[in-house]
């Protein structure tokens, strides 16, 4: 049994498979020459609110003890969940080029090197861009709290100037990219600072997305994970109060991670031209603010988890 509180079943095999199978089933859908239909819509929520409270991807038996002993349930033996949390992110940062099962579990298991020493040689496997993992165990080292003395700061300092603005997500996206990852292209830049500024702005980084909307929107392991991490950063629960509170940090704001995967759902499903990722996060935010039931842009995401059972198969 998971040690997470009230949450005492751990993510299922089954629950994966459902989340693969209803996802496959709206891959297969006719295609959509005006967006998506009212039928494919409501579908598509119900297939985000089942990803969300089970943390259904979570129980791919290709990740699932990886991810459990070193992020979701690691013991205080070895550094609790704020580490568990680190490697949670550095995770994302390098799920590109390899399949996710490879980064979820072998290339989680050579992160540790990191976390234990962020000055060490790099383990084998990252991609290129690894300098990422590099700054966020810097970053993480040099803290009070680690990366979760991190996130408590960011979110209260959001919420002490903003309250309850429109554009809180896109400021924590913006000082996350700006904080915890390594940035350099001039014109990444100037839309961090548009970011940090509560601005809309369009960032083909999908890596950083795709953490944002897992921090903000599981409703299982993740949560428990940042309650866990949180527990003794001053004001840590205060924080996470305000991350989950739907007046301060909207779900609408989350945008879609985009892939060259994602792209190909778009122009398979919707028969627009999606040649570029903006063009697919666009059309995401379009759709899911034109017809009810509202969606978050990020709803669209789980249909990726449709072409595992073509992997499957």
């Amino acid at each position: 049994m998971w040690p997470f509180g009230c949450f005492t079943r751990r993510p299922s095999k089954r629950s994966y498979q459902r989340l693969v199978q209803r996802a496959n089933n709206l891959l297969h859908s006719p295609p959509m020459k005006d967006g998506p239909t009212r039928r494919f819509r409501r579908a598509l929520r119900k297939l985000d609110k089942f990803r969300w409270s089970q943390s259904a991807e979570w129980g791919n038996p290709a990740i699932a003890q990886d991810c459990a002993n070193l992020i979701f349930r690691r013991g205080e033996a070895q550094g609790g969940a704020e580490v568990g949390l680190s490697l949670f992110l550095m995770c994302c940062w390098i799920d590109r080029q390899k399949p996710y099962e490879v980064v979820w579990s072998r290339l989680l298991r050579g992160l540790d090197y990191c976390i234990s020493d962020p000055h060490s040689a790099d383990p084998p496997g990252l991609p290129e861009d690894r300098n990422h993992v590099r700054k966020t165990a810097i970053v993480r080292a040099s803290r009070s709290g680690g990366i979760a003395g991190w996130f408590a700061e960011t979110v209260l300092e959001i919420v002490k100037v903003h309250g309850r603005a429109r554009g809180n997500i896109y400021r924590f996206m913006g000082r996350m990219l700006r904080d915890i990852l390594d940035v350099r292209s001039d014109a990444t830049l100037n839309k961090i600072h548009q970011l940090c500024d509560g601005q809309r702005v369009p960032v083909e980084f999908k890596r950083a997305w795709m953490a944002v909307m897992m921090l903000r929107r599981d409703q299982k392991v993740i949560r428990r994970l940042l309650q866990r991490a949180l527990r003794g950063v001053p004001h840590g629960r205060l924080a996470l109060r305000y991350w989950h509170s739907k007046a301060h940090f909207r779900e609408s704001e989350c945008e879609l991670p985009v892939d060259g995967r994602m792209l190909s759902i778009f122009s398979q499903l919707f028969l627009g031209e999606y040649s570029e990722p903006t063009d697919v996060i666009e059309a995401a935010s379009r759709f899911a603010a034109a017809r009810r039931p509202r969606l978050s842009p990020s709803a669209f995401d789980a249909l990726f988890f449709g072409l595992d059972r073509q992997d499957m198969e």
